[in-house]
């Protein structure tokens, strides 16, 4: 990004900083304002807007969105929703709390009151410590994260490091909303080896898209699939183009287009298979297996930007560095029931959680009322 257009963008945050203290805000509404996947809803964002609407009648919630299906979906819902096809100003000048997912750099100046939820609790630095940031944009990002009056974290461990992240230590550790879910509902049994739905869930890479899976690849996962009885889902991350996923195998799927919510996908899963995706660490709290299918994870590692931790290290594995690995892993779930494998992958849950319990959207909500 050039810094003649982080110019434009400054003065527009400028601009829009007058106005915050020119218009009154309008106490009890909260809007949420996704910046990251703007027109999903789903989240951390969308299990505190419930906790909200169901716990808290006094409060005046509005979910914004840019995609008119999704709000003709809430709408249908019942729940308060706007659909904007440009920027909703008058919406976010009026705002008590305005709760985001991601950056949202026209906010980086003015009276405006920030809750943070922010996307992942990945393994990439982020925020002040991402070293791409520099210049005008990392100066307009540093003023936005010190607005912040709440910021979410998992654990400890994870308050540490955005707290460095953001240069903001309005960082509470309420749990990840999102992950509620997995403890709405009674815990599923793991099922059999026999009949396993396994989802792949890759990241992007920085320098470019994940690796491809090659042609000889996907018969042998069918003929696996056929033995087995089980099938085979992809959810491309939305910044990922080049993984192609056959059409004219039964068993194997691309879920893509019709995934709005990936949680309800790992909620469903009985297998995971990801690379350096945080979609890992929510995983973990379903108690189920996890692959890590990781061909390149060398060259990712040196192309990345920083990293906060040694993957070999943090992450509980087994690691398939070829699609070979990647089937015999797939055959054999034995592995999952190793009592050293179970170590490692509960201290790799334990980094990232601290609450296992689904309270995380209600203790959001209390948090962020107690700073009223």
């Amino acid at each position: 990004m050039t810094d003649l257009r982080m110019l434009g963008q400054l003065l527009r945050a400028l601009g829009l900083a007058l106005l915050s203290y020119l218009v009154p805000k309008r106490r009890g509404l909260f809007v949420f304002y996704p910046t990251f996947e703007r027109g999903a809803y789903a989240g951390h964002l969308a299990p505190v807007f419930e906790a909200l609407l169901s716990d808290h009648p006094e409060i005046d919630c509005l979910w914004l969105t840019n995609a008119p299906a999704t709000a003709r979906q809430l709408a249908a819902l019942g729940r308060p929703v706007a659909c904007y096809a440009r920027y909703p100003l008058w919406t976010i000048l009026r705002a008590e709390w305005l709760l985001l997912d991601s950056f949202a750099q026209s906010l980086a100046f003015g009276r405006f009151r920030l809750a943070q939820l922010w996307h992942g609790t990945g393994f990439k630095r982020i925020g002040l410590l991402n070293l791409n940031r520099a210049g005008l944009r990392r100066c307009l990002h540093r003023h936005h994260y010190g607005k912040y009056a709440f910021i979410l974290a998992g654990s400890p461990a994870d308050r540490r490091r955005k707290i460095e992240a953001f240069g903001n230590a309005n960082v509470f550790v309420t749990g990840s909303p999102r992950n509620d879910v997995f403890f709405a509902a009674p815990a599923a049994a793991r099922r059999p080896v026999a009949g396993p739905l396994i989802a792949y869930c890759p990241t992007f890479r920085d320098n470019g898209d994940a690796p491809v899976l090659s042609p000889a690849f996907w018969p042998a996962l069918q003929a696996l699939l056929d033995r087995t009885g089980g099938r085979f889902v992809v959810k491309r991350h939305p910044k990922e183009r080049s993984l192609k996923v056959p059409v004219d195998r039964p068993a194997i799927a691309d879920v893509t287009a019709t995934t709005a919510d990936v949680q309800q996908l790992l909620l469903a899963a009985d297998v995971l298979i990801t690379d350096y995706s945080s979609i890992s660490t929510d995983f973990v709290l379903t108690g189920r297996p996890l692959l890590f299918f990781v061909p390149d994870l060398a060259a990712y590692t040196a192309a990345s930007r920083s990293l906060y931790f040694d993957l070999e290290t943090l992450l509980p594995g087994p690691f398939a560095r070829n699609e070979t690995e990647l089937l015999a892993w797939l055959a054999d779930l034995s592995w999952f029931d190793d009592p050293a494998y179970q170590a490692r992958y509960a201290a790799f849950r334990a980094t990232f959680h601290q609450h296992l319990d689904g309270g995380a959207a209600k203790r959001t909500v209390a948090q962020l009322l107690a700073l009223r």
